[in-house]
């Protein structure tokens, strides 16, 4: 039997988390909290890479946030060559 042919589930944009929003369903508590919790060392493993990554971003002047599992692309210089 043929599947239905379907659209892509494309996930809409979500704004930056500030930092002081809740965490549904634990009270008392914001995302700031978490960040405390899952990163209390940036020279961890598993943080060191997006820590490297950080001043090339602010670095090119981007103001995209971070995608996890992003394709790879070159960073352009945003100054136009000569």
């Amino acid at each position: 039997m043929k599947q239905p042919d379907r659209l892509p589930l494309t996930p809409h944009p979500l704004p930056p988390l500030r930092g002081d929003e809740s965490i549904v369903g634990v009270p008392d508590t914001t995302v700031v909290d978490f960040r405390r919790f899952a990163l209390p060392d940036l020279r961890m493993n598993n943080t060191c890479g997006p820590f490297a990554e950080f001043p090339v971003h602010r670095a090119v002047g981007s103001h995209e946030p971070r995608v996890e599992f992003a394709p790879r692309r070159p960073v352009r210089h945003p100054c136009p060559t000569t």
